[in-house]
């Protein structure tokens, strides 16, 4: 979804309006785009459960979408370990989604995915607990 949609429900009713009439759905034009204006219409049941769904996709020959590094981590990943290190007070992680510009959610996702990986430590229901682990 896009960021001005995600932070702004105003912006998003003056893209869209108002459900059309009860039932109706929003569609993506394009399934592989973002839920954006230019890519989104209001659509009517009936003709929403007649598109063909898209055939599960099999990860036989799974690619990963992000580029890792020699560490293991994503690009991502290395840019929110360099803003750590470079915060004074342990950034929060709503911190984080800020600076990045993505849902706290997001950037929960990453620092969990840091932590699994080993990089960081967070002590549980504890604010501004994230420190970084220096490496072995």
């Amino acid at each position: 979804m896009c960021h001005q949609w995600r932070t702004s429900f105003e912006t998003f009713f003056k893209d869209m309006g108002s459900k059309p009439k009860k039932g109706w759905h929003i569609h993506r034009v394009n399934n592989d785009g973002d839920y954006e204006p230019e890519n989104c219409i209001w659509i009517e049941p009936k003709k929403h459960a007649a598109i063909p769904k898209r055939p599960p996709q099999k990860n036989i020959n799974f690619i990963p979408a992000k580029r890792t590094h020699k560490k293991g981590l994503t690009e991502r990943q290395l840019q929110v370990i360099d803003f750590i290190k470079s915060q004074s007070l342990a950034p929060s992680i709503r911190d984080i989604g800020d600076h990045f510009g993505i849902t706290t959610k997001g950037a929960y996702d990453h620092i969990k995915a840091l932590e699994r990986k080993g990089k960081i430590t967070m002590q549980p229901k504890k604010a501004r607990s994230i420190a970084i682990v220096p490496d072995s």
